[in-house]
């Protein structure tokens, strides 16, 4: 089944490129042609050219980022695209079509054009007008597999922890308003897939700007990408006008085959066991530790990275501690009093 998941999706989509093969092809940064306009007339393409009778919606088409990066037996796939502010398409900006970043076509080896940092600074929307009440979204499809032909495609295996987020951007300062998405994966024994992701891997994330930003500020959505590990590869990005992936990837029975089986896989996936620290979100940016056990001495909360954020001393029991964290996916250990790992737990802060 997962030798034909690929094969499906990218015959898929390479059938929809064939039937609609009268699209413009030019690369451009920061093209003006991101998607039709909705009066657009578009025809598949026959041997006796243009089909009149049959138009196409000119609203399956949209500009998208596919980011990829590869360790020397799995590729990991992460797609974006279909930016909406209250229903209409957003701008991507630095958006350069058929431009392939930090990768050789004619060599089909990877180069350094921008680091990881630089392409994730890079790689936003347009600022647009925010107030309390406006909805914004985009879509998001993670996916990896790997590269020998004999071992299932949800196998994991790479040197690096490989992780993406999506955030709200004000224009004034450059500060976070808001984390929209997050996804974490990294290997586990010796071919496991470990990830934490906020919703499922082919998703529509939606976020509805909050009652207290009551006046109209600028903000955009930016997508940020990491490595991190004995590899720290760089990450690629094609930057692609194509059917919009929700319509390959949503309600689509290979797909959905592979969710099934990677979230039934994950050796990281929730645990009901309780080892004395329940965890809970406080309010945005902090973490609640509530701790039962007489056992615990201590708890620490982590980065992505493994540095150390935030810890609090246990005193007695029961008892609650507020770690302050900021947003972002974070581990939370409980430790004895000779400073031994006892019990973590993943948590998730807006």
């Amino acid at each position: 089944m997962f030798t034909m998941f690929h094969w499906a999706i990218g015959a898929l989509a390479v059938c929809l490129m064939s039937l609609y093969g009268t699209l413009p092809a030019w690369a451009q940064c920061d093209s003006s042609f991101q998607f039709y306009p909705p009066d657009a007339r578009i025809y598949p393409t026959t041997a006796d050219g243009p089909d009149t009778s049959h138009p196409i919606d000119p609203r399956i088409y949209t500009a998208q980022w596919h980011f990829e990066t590869q360790s020397d037996s799995t590729t990991t796939h992460i797609i974006v695209d279909d930016f909406i502010g209250n229903g209409r398409r957003i701008w991507m900006h630095n958006w350069c079509r058929d431009k392939v970043w930090n990768w050789n076509k004619v060599t089909k080896q990877y180069f350094v054009e921008i680091s990881n940092a630089g392409m994730s600074e890079m790689s936003r929307t347009s600022y647009m007008p925010i107030v309390a009440g406006d909805t914004i979204g985009f879509f998001r499809c993670i996916y990896w597999g790997s590269r020998s032909a004999t071992e299932p495609r949800f196998r994991y295996v790479s040197d690096d922890v490989v992780s993406y987020s999506a955030e709200l951007v004000r224009q004034t300062t450059g500060q976070r308003l808001a984390l929209l998405d997050t996804f974490r994966i990294s290997q586990n024994g010796a071919s496991t897939p470990c990830f934490h992701a906020r919703y499922p891997l082919a998703s529509k994330v939606r976020y509805v700007i909050p009652s207290h930003i009551t006046d109209t500020i600028h903000a955009c959505i930016r997508i940020n990408v990491h490595t991190n590990g004995a590899s720290n590869d760089t990450f690629s990005r094609s930057d692609v006008f194509s059917t919009a992936r929700v319509r390959l990837f949503l309600d689509n029975a290979y797909f959905e085959n592979f969710m099934s089986t990677v979230n039934t896989e994950n050796a990281c996936g929730a645990s009901p066991v309780n080892c004395g620290v329940t965890i809970a979100n406080g309010t945005a940016g902090t973490i609640n530790a509530m701790i039962s056990s007489n056992t615990v001495a201590l708890v620490k909360a982590y980065s992505q990275q493994g540095l150390p954020v935030a810890e609090a001393a246990i005193t007695s029991w029961p008892s609650t501690k507020t770690l302050t964290t900021n947003s972002g996916l974070f581990m939370v250990c409980g430790l004895d009093d000779t400073g031994t790992i006892i019990c973590t737990s993943m948590v998730m802060v807006p």
